[in-house]
Order: C-alpha cells, then structure tokens, then sequence
C-alpha cells in the first residue's frame, strides 16, 4: 500500500475538476462562434444543426482535456505512483462526464469515455518528465 499513500488526491481532483471545466468552456466557444457564423451567412443560425453540434463539441474535446489534466497531476512523480495518478484521473474524468452528461450505452458512445481513459495514461507518463 505504499503506492497508494503516495497519492496526491486533491492535484487528481483539481485535474478531473479542471478537465470537466475546460471541455466546457471549449464546448460553449465552438457553439458561440458556430451560432455567429451562422447568423452571418444564413438566415436562420440554428437550422436543425446546434443540437447535433452541442452534442458532439461537448463530447470529443473530453480526450484533449483529459491527456492534459493527466499531464499536469503526474508531474514530479515517478514509476508507479505516476501511472496511478494518471489511472485515476482518466477513470474519474470518464466517471464524472458519465454522470454529469450520459452515461454510455452504445459502443458508438462509448469511444469518448474509453478515449479518455485511455489518453490519461500517455499523459501521466509525459507529465511525470516535466
């Protein structure tokens, strides 16, 4: 158990925080300047295409944010604690947007959340050198 006493629980928890809160802000800046676009070249902006839009700008930048927050709560770790680190943060980001958002029922769904998962550990080993 000396692995998991060397966890640093709240950089994970400020990471998974942080993830979730990012993959919002780029959601709501891909809506925003789609909606702007839109308006200026046609006459009705939201034509059917904001809700397919949300959806998916709410979903695929989840991977980015996620490799990202690994990066950053591995950082000054080394050998298996930094993989733990990047373990949990990838399993809490997906955990969380599961409940926050839909919870994956499809495989066609299921791709962003095991994405996640799985970019979190590149992350934490290119975190763990910085």
């Amino acid at each position: 158990m000396k692995i998991a006493s060397g966890i640093r629980w709240g950089r994970v928890l400020i990471a998974v925080l942080a993830a979730h809160l990012a993959n919002a802000a780029v959601a709501v800046l891909l809506i925003t300047v789609y909606s702007l676009a839109a308006s200026v070249t046609q006459a009705n902006p939201g034509g059917g295409l904001a809700e397919p839009l949300a959806s998916r700008a709410a979903v695929w930048p989840l991977p980015v944010m996620t490799f990202v927050a690994a990066a950053w709560a591995t950082r000054g770790t080394s050998g298996p604690t930094a993989l733990l680190h990047g373990l949990l943060v990838g399993g809490l980001v997906a955990a969380g947007f599961g409940l926050l958002y839909f919870w994956p029922f499809s495989p066609g769904t299921l791709a962003p959340f095991a994405l996640a998962f799985a970019v979190a550990l590149p992350g934490s080993a290119i975190g763990r050198r910085l």
